[in-house]
């Protein structure tokens, strides 16, 4: 009997303890997440945009954005991180418009002639004497339904515009064999590199030259080369990129020619899924942003033409106001009905004049 109690007792002890052992095991089931308290807060959503430009810290552009990316980044109260790329470490310049599209970049700077290959009637952008001013470009696109049209069909695109960053300057003729002043006589016989665009190639016949269309990384050595014996660009390029006080001694400069409109713009998709909050931070930034490029611009044109005269061995011929007026009439009707004919731009054509007329 004795023995039969020793045998139950220890049977239960080793019961007990084997039950012990299992509730001392942590829960396998579900955690419940425990509710904040009344003064706790939750950590905002943050939002990673990458923005990209080919241009170097050497021009407005890009300055400009690296001036504003840490203010930006305040503003956002740290929930927006922008990631800034540029001298062309992602894309080139031909290649930034397709990258927004596709969303490999959220946002990036480009020129109105970067649009063309996406919409023909962006070569109005690009007609000699059609724009006054900048502000005339931005009014014709904010407020004529011409213009209206013509950005919302960007928007079906994929692009949608931030800021308007101002003209980035306008196109002089740099060339290494004689001043031009008259066309299109004293342009005869050049061989000179015009941007990709049908517009420009014909605008360039027109002037006088042979327009030779050339990738921009082959520009300097086609210089150098002589394989072009001058190239079409806006001051900044073609003092920085194309060493022209050294392929290029002479240069036509006629600030009223042409405006070159730019633009910081963001991918449609990504902009539509950011918090109305942020949207708005981001347009109040970008317009401060915008107008601040727009005085860098100014400024490093004039920078510019400081440190081409000062070289003895460059000439730069400024275009009379009889001068310009000439050049004017040359081009203006025949690129304007261009645009009319070949990219469908009549109501755009018709639109600008009216607000050049006012």
């Amino acid at each position: 009997m004795r023995g039969i109690l020793a045998r139950l007792y220890l049977v239960i002890l080793v019961v007990t303890l084997v039950a012990m052992s299992f509730l001392a095991l942590p829960s396998c089931a579900p955690s419940q997440q425990e509710e904040p308290g009344p003064g706790a807060t939750t950590e905002a959503p943050k939002y990673t945009l990458v923005w990209s430009t080919p241009r170097t810290p050497a021009y407005p552009e890009t300055a400009a954005m690296l001036e504003y990316e840490p203010m930006i980044e305040q503003a956002t109260g740290g929930r927006v991180d922008l990631k800034i790329f540029h001298s062309g470490s992602l894309y080139g310049a031909e290649q930034t418009c397709g990258a927004i599209i596709d969303g490999s970049i959220d946002i990036g700077w480009g020129g109105g002639f970067y649009l063309e290959s996406y919409d023909k009637r962006w070569n109005i952008s690009s007609v000699p004497y059609l724009w006054e001013s900048e502000e005339q470009f931005e009014d014709f696109m904010t407020n004529e339904p011409a213009g209206q049209e013509m950005m919302a069909y960007l928007e079906n695109l994929g692009f949608y515009n931030l800021c308007w960053a101002g003209s980035c300057g306008y196109d002089c003729i740099w060339n290494n064999v004689r001043p031009i002043k008259t066309l299109p006589d004293d342009a005869k016989g050049l061989n000179v590199r015009v941007a990709p665009g049908a517009i420009r190639e014909q605008v360039g016949k027109m002037m006088g030259f042979n327009p030779v269309i050339m990738a921009v990384a082959e520009v300097l050595t086609g210089l150098e080369q002589g394989t072009v014996s001058g190239v079409m660009t806006r001051p900044q390029v073609g003092f920085r990129n194309y060493k022209a006080a050294e392929t290029c001694p002479y240069v036509t400069d006629d600030p009223r020619y042409d405006i070159i409109p730019t633009m910081h713009m963001i991918n449609m998709k990504r902009w539509n899924g950011l918090p109305s909050d942020i949207q708005g931070i981001l347009l109040d930034m970008f317009g401060d942003l915008g107008e601040y490029n727009k005085r860098l611009y100014v400024e490093d044109i004039a920078k510019v033409w400081i440190e081409y005269d000062a070289d003895p061995r460059t000439e730069r011929a400024v275009l009379t106001s009889a001068e310009s007026a000439a050049w004017e009439a040359l081009l203006l009707v025949r690129a304007t009905d261009l645009c009319r004919v070949e990219y469908g731009a009549g109501p755009q054509v018709d639109a600008a004049l009216a607000l050049k007329l006012k």
